[in-house]
């Protein structure tokens, strides 16, 4: 509900529309029972969609979130630091087994009966 100072605020901004008394009294009435949920009049087909595209519009600057999945570039010299490593602990004695889990990043291996895990990141400079 709005109080006192923002109705009459609404009415100064109906009066300089130029709208009549009746016009301002009907058009608060209006707006009171919207704010209850009813609705007055019914969209065509034509409005319909178009509140439709208005929801979807994004914010301000023109951005949309898009749908498509971007395509991470293949970073050359992490799967090389990352297969020189395996074939190292591979090579060592009494090292187990070698997984690469993820060829640019992670890699676990077995060692004297404990397993480990080594993370490649490339922090931003």
């Amino acid at each position: 509900m709005a109080t006192s100072k923002e109705k009459q605020k609404q009415i100064d901004a109906l009066q300089r529309l130029g709208l009549t008394d009746d016009e301002i009294a009907e058009v608060l009435a209006d707006d009171e029972k919207i704010d209850k949920g009813e609705k007055l009049f019914e969209l065509s087909a034509e409005q319909k969609e178009n509140v439709k595209k208005m929801t979807k519009a994004g914010n301000c600057k023109g951005y949309t979130k898009s749908t498509e999945k971007k395509e991470k570039p293949i970073d050359e010299n992490k799967r090389n630091f990352i297969s020189t490593i395996a074939e190292t602990l591979e090579n060592l004695a009494d090292s187990g087994t070698v997984d690469i889990i993820n060829p640019e990043r992670e890699l676990t291996f077995t060692a004297n009966g404990k397993k480990y895990k080594i993370v490649l990141s490339c922090p931003r400079s």
